[in-house]
């Protein structure tokens, strides 16, 4: 059943479609009357997706990128129509020479920067890592790691 009924409390409304937007693997529906923003479907996709903060969704209509704010009357989404989610991740692993793997916030400058997360446990320089729900690495001694 689509977030928000299928009549949205009495209001005329349409069915629309959300899916990965590289897989293309539907995930959700959602419900949108006219008076409705677009922050219906993103927390329709959080819900499916299982999202926490570290996840930023973007909405993607062919090639436009639809807002939070945007209200189905000025975007004027059609029933069944496809709307692609975009994962983006708030953090990013960087492979260290010294033996471990940071996980840093992508917001926040120094500060960011300085409270990263550092795994250790590898012998030699980390030389990959990799993106996960729980973050990955791996160095030149043969040992990987996943973050708890």
């Amino acid at each position: 059943r689509p977030l928000g009924g299928a009549d949205c409390g009495g209001r005329a409304a349409v069915r629309v479609v959300l899916r990965r937007g590289l897989s293309g693997e539907r995930i959700a529906e959602a419900a949108l009357a006219r008076g409705d923003s677009m922050r219906v479907l993103e927390v329709a996709a959080a819900i499916a997706d299982g999202c926490d903060a570290t996840v930023v969704l973007r909405l993607v209509r062919g090639t436009r990128r639809l807002l939070s704010h945007e209200l189905q009357a000025d975007v004027r989404l059609h029933h069944e129509e496809t709307v692609d989610v975009i994962r983006e991740f708030r953090r990013i692993a960087v492979a260290c020479a010294d033996g471990t793997a940071r996980l840093a916030s992508t917001g926040g400058g120094e500060a960011a920067a300085e409270a990263a997360e550092v795994l250790v446990g590898h012998g030699d320089a980390v030389l990959a890592v990799a993106s996960c729900e729980r973050g990955g690495s791996s160095s030149s001694s043969g040992s990987t790691r996943i973050a708890d």
